[in-house]
């Protein structure tokens, strides 16, 4: 999730396709108690998805990959595979990563800090947890430390009780883009660098993680300041100058769903340099659609290559991990992005649901409704649309056990496997994750030889049931 907000300086933010499938392909809730199940339970459909990773397809379509790019308002129907095809990925079964106990990473953002008593957090459950703030852009190099010094002390002594890594991450999207291409140049890096690792070294922390989501991409928002400036080469550089003064810590980066851009706005085609500085990359596999998009899509999709309008095509589990391992990072140092939240889109009655009552899947969005408000941790003063997996229940749209609540509609999209809902009577359909997909997410994770998955954000989750799902498919 990118939000945007300048309540502290420092610490981070992290902050993304589809044809019709076949009514077959889906299961599907109406506005009832009872649930209807068109291709069998939740636990088939698990086993099912984990034999289909060691199968292979004759020929996959191309993906894209761009992370906020607008979708066609009309959707090609066609019938979608519940298979997660080879090919998309690798030519074999990846061999899990044995080296280290998977990574999990959850997030903690500055931000929400004040709604959620950190005692509560499930630190235990972790084996990294990440105190995410967002720098302020002023074109110098600090760090600009203030109110939430005491929140941090907390957060690394609770992290070091439960025997957890206690990270920061810093950056975001948008302006903290620009933040990033000023701290990189070359005049800069070496400060910057003492002045992250000073930081690190003072309050205990044990890693950094640095969040420049599109280095070359937002060349606009600086407009001609650092125009000429090849950010991806900037990052690199200061990349191994952190790395050579913060040897004893741990070091990653959040990454889109593509490598980092050159300056022609191509993604880069040898990571290998970044994959020997770093200790792992997050990649954020959330955000596929949302506010911006014309249609409601997965917010998460595990696979996307069965979708058979290439338009709507905008990104996968599946295709970030081939993008970065086909550049020449290795799976062993990617961790998957996972969210504990999920995108509401305005879709009139008429659009929203089939006739044997699924939802149906890209809708056209009502734009006249938007901005759309989500729930209490939604932005009030720029809403997005965006719902915590608690905050649907605080809404109506499931009930406390994470599901549908009744009067909701509920489809389980077996092509991206992506849940849905649908509120008739406020008419905004969420797409989300729940156990059943977090399940499958963490299959993949074990099956492709991942380091692990990364959850944004921890106080988004209820009572741990999507970290529990995620954890039990990686084992």
């Amino acid at each position: 999730m990118r939000i945007q907000l300048s309540i502290i300086s420092l610490l981070p933010l992290l902050v993304c396709s589809w044809a019709k499938p076949a009514p077959t392909d889906t299961t599907i809730s109406a506005p009832t108690s009872s649930v209807a199940t068109a291709s069998g339970s939740a636990s088939a459909a698990a086993s099912s998805v984990a034999a289909s990773f060691s199968s292979t397809s004759s020929a996959s379509p191309s993906t894209i990959d761009t992370p906020m790019s607008s979708s066609p308002t009309s959707v090609v129907s066609g019938s979608a595979t519940a298979t997660l095809s080879r090919s998309a990925t690798s030519s074999a079964v990846a061999p899990h990563n044995t080296s280290s106990p998977p990574i999990a990473l959850g997030y903690v953002a500055d931000y929400h800090i004040d709604k959620t008593n950190l005692q509560n957090y499930p630190f235990e459950n972790y084996t990294h947890m990440s105190f995410f703030g967002t720098p302020v852009y002023n074109q110098e190099i600090e760090l600009n430390m203030t109110t939430e010094e005491p929140l941090v002390q907390e957060f690394v002594r609770l992290a070091h009780q439960h025997d957890v890594k206690a990270m920061f991450t810093i950056g975001g999207y948008g302006p903290a883009s620009v933040y990033f291409s000023l701290q990189t140049r070359n005049d800069s890096r070496e400060n910057y660098a003492d002045l992250l690792t000073s930081y690190a070294f003072q309050h205990g922390f044990d890693g950094i993680d640095l969040d420049w989501e599109y280095p070359n991409g937002n060349k606009s928002v600086a407009g001609d300041l650092f125009r000429d400036d090849d950010d991806t080469s900037n990052f690199l550089a200061f990349l191994k100058t952190l790395r050579s003064k913060a040897s004893n810590l741990t070091l990653s980066a959040a990454a889109p769903g593509q490598p980092w851009l050159d300056m022609h706005q191509k993604p880069w085609t040898n990571m290998s340099e970044f994959a020997s500085v770093l200790d792992f990359v997050v990649i954020m596999n959330y955000d596929r659609f949302g506010s911006w998009s014309a249609t409601a899509g997965p917010n998460a999709a595990l696979d996307d290559s069965c979708v058979a309008n290439a338009t709507l095509r905008q990104g996968s589990a599946v295709s970030s991990i081939k993008a970065w391992t086909d550049a020449g990072f290795p799976a062993s140092k990617l961790v998957l992005g996972v969210p504990a939240y999920g995108h509401g889109f305005p879709v009139p009655a008429g659009h929203a649901t089939n006739p044997n009552r699924s939802i149906a899947l890209y809708p056209p969005v009502d734009a006249s409704r938007l901005p759309l408000h989500g729930d209490k941790w939604d932005d009030p003063a720029a809403p997005g649309g965006t719902f915590t997996f608690q905050g649907l229940m605080d809404n109506g749209y499931l009930k406390q056990d994470g599901t549908p609540a009744d009067g909701i509609y509920y489809t389980f999209d077996n092509c991206t496997k992506t849940p849905f809902l649908y509120n008739g009577s406020t008419e905004v359909m969420v797409s989300y994750d729940d156990a059943q997909s977090m399940r499958l997410k963490g299959e993949f994770v074990k099956e492709q030889g991942l380091a692990g998955f990364a959850m944004f954000e921890v106080g988004g989750d209820h009572e741990n049931i999507l970290l529990s799902a995620v954890k039990e498919g990686m084992h």
